[in-house]
């Protein structure tokens, strides 16, 4: 945590110094970048337990979590849940994964990340965005989960710094992340950095970036390449 975000303040100097008239942009994307997801993962299990009656995941801690939240599968085979069973828990998990009240009481951030964030909001000429693989219909409880997230660091989002997936699941994450820069671009703003905890991500984001304007974070967490 704090070499990125040494790395990223020296960065931004450098950039504010070169650029001094732009709107920076600095993008972070949300799962496993500012939100710890296996938080999410762990929520989503249990709460299957209380609506099924079953007992899978009742010991179920944080540190058992050491698969990406899309890979689902592959975490059941690990925690060693009946094969028999696998199916109708997938099922449900992708069903919910998105709804609203998961979306309101199962996430957490990372420390530090959200003070991090409130720093550069505060500076002049500067903004703080999203790029993110979710869904284009969670956006109004992607935004109100952040921002109530966000109310104690003082970090408030926007609606108009908010790039979500329009595309569909057929089209690739880092295709969106990359649609994500360009529309940001056309939008008036020079986009300076990208943190996320993807490295197919941050690879496709490159090929957007022939003069290596953007620095390149990976937030080293749980991802899946």
């Amino acid at each position: 945590m704090q070499n990125w975000m040494r790395a990223l303040a020296t960065h931004y100097e450098a950039a504010r110094q070169k650029f001094r008239n732009d709107r920076l942009l600095l993008l972070f994307d949300i799962d496993g970048t500012i939100l710890d997801m296996r938080n999410t993962v762990q929520h989503l299990l249990k709460t299957y337990d209380c609506q099924y009656g079953t007992a899978h995941f009742r010991n179920l801690q944080l540190t058992d979590i050491d698969f990406h939240e899309d890979d689902i599968l592959d975490g059941l085979r690990a925690l060693g849940v009946p094969q028999a069973e696998h199916r109708s828990i997938v099922a449900w998990y992708c069903r919910h994964r998105w709804s609203n009240w998961a979306l309101f009481e199962d996430h957490r951030p990372f420390p530090g990340v959200l003070e991090v964030i409130r720093w550069f909001q505060v500076q002049p000429g500067t903004h703080v965005g999203l790029n993110t693989g979710r869904p284009e219909s969670a956006r109004a409880e992607t935004l109100a989960s952040l921002n109530r997230l966000g109310r104690e660091f003082r970090v408030a989002f926007s609606n108009e710094l908010l790039q979500m997936n329009r595309h569909g699941p057929g089209v690739p994450i880092a295709d969106v992340k990359a649609a994500g820069i360009t529309s940001y671009r056309n939008a008036g703003f020079r986009v300076i950095s990208v943190v996320d905890n993807e490295p197919e991500n941050l690879q496709r984001v490159a090929e957007t970036d022939p003069e290596r304007e953007i620095l390149l974070l990976h937030a080293s967490t749980l991802f899946r390449y």
